[in-house]
């Protein structure tokens, strides 16, 4: 387009006998290309867990650059913009445990010392509740005490698993946590009454976490070599973490039978 093609479009657009529609039209344009502009600073300005990592000065081997907070391993830094009700700890979950090679899924979410959850199985589903360490299943509407409804659930508790991170060796890459945990101290930690003089001490089993803005989403534990010791056969098992809606689950009730 040529320079005085350019001057008449401006005069229609923005001058004193400008045309209404390309007037709109132009101004469309400019708050397209400033909010355009806007979300590319933010997209390029430094997140706020890159500025902690570098900031994290590395030890001598240059493997820690940054611990997450394990005193409460559900981290939220985020605060809902209109909170209806605090709590301390508030999050949704999935958890997939695969014992030997036979699965349970456990879906459920947790506010408190309340919990609410169901155990998916190939032979079908049950719901269930935790008031505290009481266990209660669901059965026409209402939820009955009983025992734990599977010996998995042990392997879930995420105050148990921020503690083994705690003795584990970290290495870190990126948002991604890794611990080595000695053997000896999961099997101290579930198995308290079994003879741990026999187990090697540089024997490990590996826990990952995995943060998003300075929030937990997910867990991985591989305790193969503690299911072996344990057991005195070779065996396997795994546990993965999904945890959604941290700080935002909603409220929920718990209905007791007579």
């Amino acid at each position: 387009m040529k320079k005085e093609d350019w001057k008449a479009l401006l005069k229609k657009c923005f001058g004193k006998e400008k045309d209404d529609r390309l007037h709109a039209i132009a101004m469309l344009i400019i708050w397209g290309i400033f909010i355009a502009i806007v979300i590319l600073m933010i997209r390029l300005s430094p997140s706020r867990e890159t500025s902690s990592n570098n900031s994290t000065t590395p030890d001598n081997n240059n493997q820690v650059e940054t611990t997450p907070n394990t005193g409460g391993i559900i981290n939220n830094e985020e605060t809902p913009s209109t909170p209806t009700e605090s709590f301390e700890v508030n999050f949704s979950y999935i958890y997939t445990v695969t014992n030997n090679g036979v699965q349970e899924v456990i879906t459920g979410k947790k506010i408190d010392e309340k919990e609410i959850f169901t155990i998916i199985t190939k032979e079908g589903s049950n719901s269930y509740a935790k008031l505290s360490s009481n266990y209660l299943q669901k059965e026409n509407g209402e939820y009955h005490i009983v025992e734990s409804p599977s010996s998995n659930l042990v392997y879930c508790d995420v105050d148990d698993i921020s503690y083994l991170t705690e003795v584990g060796t970290l290495t870190t890459n990126g948002n991604v946590y890794t611990y080595q945990v000695p053997v000896i101290q999961i099997v101290k930690l579930y198995n308290p009454t079994f003879d741990t003089t026999t187990i090697d001490t540089n024997l490990k089993d590996t826990i990952t976490l995995t943060t998003e803005n300075g929030t937990l989403k997910t867990i991985k534990a591989n305790y193969n070599n503690y299911l072996t010791t344990v057991s005195g056969h070779l065996s396997t098992l795994t546990v993965e973490m999904e945890f959604s809606q941290v700080g935002t689950t909603e409220n929920f009730e718990i209905t007791l039978g007579n």
